[in-house]
């Protein structure tokens, strides 16, 4: 009978929490009304919007059940393929961003917001201000120097340490659909018109170009007289090159980067969903409104499917899909389909 009053207490005392959470951020922020979605088929089922408080709980439930579902995928890909996924690396873990204010880590894969995660991360703990951000009196290499020294698990004092911070806290992955994920680095490493076309991206598409130039389909591509690499260029690249940058993070997998079949983790941020899991974890890690500003701002994602099948469309049907059994494990693990214009 204790027991049953002390449960009993506990979920009233959860309740006027969510509910209170409900009445300070209502007036400022508009809850995305989401039902359960098609974990495979990532589609979204929106609701109408209610008018009652009680849609703030709906909406925390909700995405609840999301995150299960996820989680159940993730789980249910690795017994499946487990004898292909190839050996993690032990440390994979250890260079995950950690925010000791907020008590989350996150395994910050590139193309998939870690420069929003890193700026999030480093502001919010305190090691720079949004002034510094938006005043540009701080850059990128001091950004990562000071991510890589503070903020990231490795930072930690000992083994202990890690494990305690990894048990205790949420830990988080952010994912997006791995062909969208290729051509968005094509789109900003390869091509000269890019910021990301540096001093370290802008050779290595030239250097792409020279090497696989040849192996193009049409003739007419072979010819041409350009020096920076095509997107049938990167791919083939990707592909068949056995040089470390072929295995940069920008296009490195999911499973490599994070090891999501080793490591647990608790929430599964999707680009396809930014918002909704945005909001949700502003609440969950009770995020102040000072911070919100910098927590992942979801305005500017873009998620183009049409875009990525124009790039896939003009290369050869083979090469696709070559390119959906490398990154075959990515898909299955986050439920991500096999795209239609593939069969």
């Amino acid at each position: 009978m204790r027991r049953e009053k002390l449960s009993l207490c506990f979920g009233l005392a959860v309740g006027a929490i969510l509910t209170s959470f409900y009445h300070i951020y209502s007036g400022s922020q508009i809850w995305p009304e989401i039902i359960v979605k098609d974990v495979r088929e990532e589609k979204i089922i929106l609701s109408s919007a209610p008018s009652e408080e009680h849609s703030f709980m709906d909406f925390m439930h909700n995405m609840e059940v999301q995150q299960t579902e996820r989680r159940t995928t993730v789980s249910e890909a690795c017994r499946r393929i487990k004898q292909d996924i190839r050996f993690m690396q032990p440390v994979a873990k250890y260079f995950n961003l950690f925010s000791d204010h907020y008590k989350f880590t996150v395994c910050d894969i590139n193309k998939c917001g870690s420069s929003s995660w890193l700026s999030a991360v480093l502001i919010m703990d305190g090691y720079f201000t949004y002034d510094d951000k938006i005043n540009h009196r701080i850059h990128g290499d001091e950004v990562i120097q000071i991510a890589n020294k503070k903020a990231r698990l490795q930072a930690k004092e000992n083994e202990t340490e890690i494990k305690r911070v990894w048990n205790e806290y949420l830990n988080i992955i952010t994912v997006r659909n791995p062909f969208q994920r290729i051509v968005s680095a094509y789109s900003d490493k390869m091509r000269p018109q890019s910021k990301g076309f540096t001093y370290v991206y802008g050779p290595l598409s030239k250097h792409i170009n020279q090497q696989f130039k040849k192996l193009r389909y049409l003739e007419e591509d072979r010819n041409k007289d350009d020096e920076t690499a095509s997107f049938e260029d990167f791919v083939n690249f990707l592909l068949y090159s056995k040089e470390p940058l072929a295995n940069d993070p920008h296009w490195r997998s999911f499973d490599q980067t994070c090891a999501p079949c080793t490591y647990e983790y608790d929430f599964i941020m999707k680009f396809e969903t930014m918002a909704e899991d945005t909001a949700y974890l502003k609440q969950r890690l009770n995020i102040s409104k000072e911070h919100g500003q910098i927590f992942f701002p979801v305005h500017n994602r873009r998620v183009n499917d049409t875009r990525t099948e124009e790039y896939f469309r003009k290369i050869p049907l083979a090469l696709s899909k070559a390119l959906h059994a490398k990154y075959k494990i990515d898909f299955e693990l986050f439920g991500y389909p096999m795209p239609s214009w593939l069969f």
